[in-house]
């Protein structure tokens, strides 16, 4: 398949409900190389997914299987910095904080705001 479409088809299956989708170098059968193509979604979303990824790549077939995800329990904090408002995500085990950083989405508004590069603005929040 022609990897132009990589985006293209990426962007449709995002917006149809996709959770994730990626690419992944593989070798087949008789050593060809290709690209194994990767969507998670929730069960409510797979046949319409399905029907995207069918008609707009070159596979004949897919394998679909269940899988389960483990998350931490998560809060969002607003932060007032010297740059603006920057929104930190929590996550906790079993009660307890283990990690935080800032929203992405937060920092890259800021940074083209400010024209200042978006590792200055993690490097100022302390979770670069």
């Amino acid at each position: 398949m022609n990897p132009e479409l990589y985006e293209y088809i990426s962007t449709k299956l995002f917006k149809a409900g996709a959770s994730d989708v990626y690419y992944t170098s593989i070798f087949m059968k008789k050593s060809r190389p290709g690209i194994k193509f990767s969507v998670l979604c929730k069960s409510d979303k797979l046949e319409q997914l399905k029907k995207i990824v069918l008609t707009e790549t070159t596979t004949f077939g897919l394998r679909t299987f269940p899988v389960s995800k483990t998350e931490l329990e998560r809060t969002f904090e607003k932060k007032q910095t010297k740059y603006g408002e920057i929104t930190i995500k929590s996550g906790f085990l079993n009660g307890i904080k283990i990690k935080e950083k800032p929203e992405y989405e937060d920092c890259k508004k800021i940074a083209d705001n400010n024209n200042i590069s978006i590792n200055e603005i993690y490097d100022f929040t302390g979770k670069g």
